[in-house]
């Protein structure tokens, strides 16, 4: 009986290792692939370009008043 199990622990350890290691490293690099496409990225950029056209305007509003 101990050799059967062992016998199914070394199969289980031998194939479901490497299998089970495969889809984490898949789904990792699906995490890794998808991170660069999130909404927030671009968000992030066009309200930086917003504050940075709004921010240009107010000084030269600013250097006309004077």
């Amino acid at each position: 009986m101990n050799s059967l199990l062992e016998v199914v622990a070394i199969t289980m350890l031998f194939f479901l290792t490497p299998m089970i290691a495969v889809w984490v490293l898949i789904s990792l690099s699906r995490v890794i692939e998808n991170f660069g496409d999130l909404p927030i990225d671009e968000h992030e950029a066009l309200a930086v370009r917003h504050w940075a056209i709004v921010l240009q305007a107010e000084s030269s509003c600013a250097k006309r008043n004077d």
